[in-house]
């Protein structure tokens, strides 16, 4: 008999068989990260590989760490991969998904936010079936590692395994600073203004871990104290102001993803929102700086309520949920002290967000919503209440009330997925698409805010003819997550750097943004988180062009409505005098500005210190 040609890999040398098994494993996470992402990349909407810079080295170390742990937690490596395998095609089918739907990728927040969504019937059952299907995956999968035998090396070393990783996870996340710095020095890190672009060039699981990093604890600020927040208060006294005439109903059209084609230079067969442009000419208008791009409309909401900042609070986080656990400053506060009854009125479901929590501390009297209401006009698939119907709700809401009214209206119909068919025909159309793909997208979107903008047209034109004056402000909470519409303002920048710049498709569209746009990170920022607004008055109001940003607006609507500002909102107005907008990254990190610091202190006040401010200007609360 012939000897055996095999050559077991037990016999080899022990060096050797950590060498092979280290090989193997990258050949096989390399592997997984090019399947997994050449197939999105063919049939789904984002580039993972095309638009690689770092993702091809971050990528499969992400993977490898990942089935280490996986390996040591279950003690069987073959399962372990498979459990791996199962866990990166769902994150991928999940980004996927939020790509399509917020224009942005999963971020380790949302998983804290996850059961929110899970809260909300609407969004429960169109995803039930995926669901499911996982949980069936995921118990087969768990089923398997059960019967299967343990490799008995890791099962003995197990808890040195575990400890070892948890020291290591402890260190790391000790010096989270001084690594994510060493990545921005040793790697070329663009991108992260937006964060889908940011996970094509770096790698998705890479980019979830590095912004898992990147998370920073509310830090005390220098000098916090008693003292510190009365020095504040009276450095900033409130005006005198004469609130004896008639006060005004205050309403805020506050509308989801609603943002300017035009401004983006898209073009259009015709105006898809002329009574917003019209109304704009006659009031108090601009572009105001929304903190956030295709989602987490809670956010743009905190600052527009509150006139707090996303600046001072860990990127990735929701205030309402995270933050908000005492009476805070508000407009719904400031108004209430002056007579007016708060409501806040929606259209989709307050399961979302901790609504009902926030809305109680910020002061509202009234919370409700259209949603379930049975009678009530639909959006033409049948989602949510349309505009129109809410706007009939806010003049019954003002028509029979006996007080001044402050009313926050939330409409939703303008919202993503834009993939239904309902405008295909419509007359309003786009022309001179760049960018392949995604014209009915884009076609649906401009319908479904034209649709809105004929709600707008019904407001206003009810309180123009109305006896009692009234107030309206009217504004985006941020642009839609739409890439061909993100994409248009990267053409917009990269024209402005170079006025002959031309293109000839989507890959060297990425290319310019990669290797030109991103350069002037800041401004593409800015560029994708500016909406519309305009406040207007039915009595007579000097047109004026303001631009801000979104924590502001506050006093602007209190200077409209003109009634007396407490400190906090003084202090807005001394603050917007001296920078038009403050956000994320303006002004730049490096501004230690005095105002800039009081603005700091007052929010770390009222959100996570003893409340000084509160217990000073508003004790009856």
């Amino acid at each position: 008999m012939m000897p055996s040609a095999t050559f077991e890999f037990r016999s080899w040398p022990r060096s050797a068989q950590v060498i092979g098994s280290v090989l193997l494993a990258v050949l096989a996470v390399t592997a997984l990260f090019l399947v997994v992402n050449g197939l999105v990349e063919k049939f789904g909407s984002i580039s993972p590989l095309s638009s690689a810079i770092n993702a091809f080295w971050f990528e499969p170390l992400a993977l490898l760490l990942s089935w280490a742990l996986l390996v040591v937690l279950c003690a069987r490596i073959f399962h372990g991969f498979l459990l791996l395998v199962f866990l990166y095609v769902s994150f991928m089918l999940i980004n996927i998904q939020m790509t399509q739907i917020f224009g942005t990728v999963l971020s380790p927040y949302d998983l804290k936010y996850a059961f929110q969504l899970l809260l909300a019937k609407e969004v429960l059952y169109s995803f039930w079936h995926l669901l499911l299907l996982t949980l069936v995956v995921a118990g087969w999968l768990l089923y398997r590692i059960s019967k299967a035998p343990a490799n008995q090396w890791i099962k003995r070393h197990r808890l040195k395994l575990i400890a070892i990783f948890v020291v290591t996870l402890v260190s790391v996340h000790a010096l989270r600073d001084e690594v994510t710095g060493l990545f921005r020095q040793q790697f070329n890190m663009k991108g992260q203004s937006v964060p889908l672009i940011f996970s094509e060039y770096q790698g998705f699981l890479f980019s979830f871990y590095y912004q898992l990093l990147k998370q920073q604890p509310i830090k005390l600020p220098p000098g916090y104290g008693d003292q510190a927040i009365r020095d504040i208060i009276n450095q900033h006294p409130s005006d005198a102001v004469d609130d004896s005439a008639v006060k005004p109903h205050v309403i805020i059209f506050f509308i989801e993803g609603f943002a300017d084609p035009w401004a983006m230079d898209i073009k259009t067969t015709r105006d898809p929102i002329p009574n917003f442009r019209s109304m704009q000419a006659e009031s108090i208008h601009g572009d105001v700086l929304s903190p956030e791009l295709g989602g987490k409309s809670a956010n743009p909401e905190f600052e527009l309520l509150t006139g707090m900042s996303m600046r001072f609070v860990p990127d990735g986080s929701i205030p309402y949920i995270d933050h908000l656990h005492q009476p805070v400053p508000s407009v719904v506060r400031v108004l209430q002290q002056h007579g007016y009854h708060a409501t806040a009125m929606h259209v989709a479901s307050l399961a979302f967000f901790n609504y009902r929590k926030a809305y109680a501390l910020l002061g509202f009297d009234e919370v409700m919503t259209l949603y379930g209401q049975a009678g009530v006009a639909m959006d033409p698939i049948n989602r949510f209440p349309s505009e129109s119907a809410l706007v009939a709700a806010i003049i019954d809401k003002t028509t029979q009330a006996d007080s001044p009214q402050f009313i926050f209206s939330f409409p939703n119909s303008t919202h993503g997925l834009w993939d239904y068919d309902h405008y295909l025909d419509s007359s309003l159309d786009v022309v001179d698409v760049a960018l392949e793909g995604g014209q009915n997208h884009l076609k649906t979107y401009i319908n479904a805010i034209h649709a809105a903008d004929q709600a707008i047209g019904e407001l206003i034109d009810h309180y123009r003819q109305a006896d009692h004056p009234a107030v309206i402000l009217v504004l985006g909470d941020h642009q839609p997550g739409l890439p061909e519409f993100r994409q248009e303002a990267a053409v917009k920048l990269l024209q402005k750097l170079d006025p002959g710049f031309t293109f000839d498709n989507r890959k060297a569209l990425r290319r310019a943004i990669r290797t030109k746009a991103l350069k002037a990170d800041n401004e593409f920022y800015l560029l994708n988180h500016q909406v519309p607004y305009f406040i207007w008055s039915n009595q007579a109001t000097a047109p004026q062009r303001i631009n801000t940003s979104m924590n502001f607006l506050p006093s602007l609507l209190l200077d409209t409505v003109a009634v007396p500002k407490p400190p906090f909102y003084e202090l807005l107005d001394a603050l917007r005098d001296r920078f038009p907008a403050v956000g994320r990254t303006l002004p730049g990190a490096e501004e230690r500005d005095a105002l800039l610091m009081d603005y700091e202190m007052i929010q770390y006040d009222v959100l996570h210190g003893n409340n000084h401010y509160m217990d000073l200007t508003d004790p009856d609360r």
